[in-house]
């Protein structure tokens, strides 16, 4: 079956299960091919098209980043596109690629923080995942730990307790202090009881 006969805007598909089937089928068969043909429908006119290959291609780096690894830098390029669904799009496969290669993505890190200052929620969301892969890395943790907790500092009020349990693991000494803190301020701004009980279970654990 052609890739583009089964994909959500030419089924005329609201739920994307179509591109999610796909992803998982190419990734299952590690289809190259496949995969080198979707990156070149990114820059394609039809933007339904381009909606669904940025969909496909990050699918598949959720559960097998290393496919769409070779594609590093055409996700870094769209980063500056007009279209939001595209760059928070690449911002996922870029988050997918950090789990096993942070260090390839440092020497772009002002890029990829420059998308977040004007980015959606999900971009956001990505960011804080490279962030925190990055800050595993001892030659970036003191940098990107910091740039971790400022972004934690400025979160939306429902995405951080989300982000302060995906930091939890690169919480030093160094930085527990400035951690606890954040989280103390935020604790006292948040209306619903099930985001305290998580940002509380945080605390108790950094003193256990």
């Amino acid at each position: 079956m052609s890739i583009f006969t089964d994909l959500a805007s030419v089924l005329d598909e609201n739920d994307e299960l179509s591109n999610k089937e796909r992803a998982k089928l190419i990734a299952d068969n590690k289809d190259e091919k496949e995969i080198k043909e979707l990156v070149k429908r990114l820059n394609y006119q039809n933007r339904g098209i381009q909606s669904d290959s940025i969909k496909v291609l990050y699918e598949i780096g959720y559960v097998k980043p290393e496919l769409i690894l070779p594609y590093l830098n055409d996700f870094l390029d769209l980063l500056n596109s007009s279209n939001n669904r595209m760059i928070w799009g690449s911002m996922c496969a870029l988050s997918s690629i950090s789990n096993i290669e942070a260090k390839q993505l440092y020497p772009h890190l002002n890029k990829i923080l420059n998308a977040v200052d004007e980015g959606s929620i999900i971009t956001k969301d990505a960011a804080v995942i490279i962030l925190v892969n990055l800050a595993k890395i001892n030659t970036y943790k003191s940098e990107c730990t910091n740039l971790y907790l400022k972004v934690l500092k400025n979160s939306p009020h429902n995405q951080f307790p989300m982000y302060a349990e995906k930091g939890f693991e690169i919480i030093d000494s160094s930085c527990k202090n400035e951690f606890q803190a954040i989280i103390a301020i935020r604790l006292d701004q948040l209306e619903k009881e099930s985001q305290k009980k998580r940002l509380l279970k945080l605390l108790k654990k950094l003193e256990s």
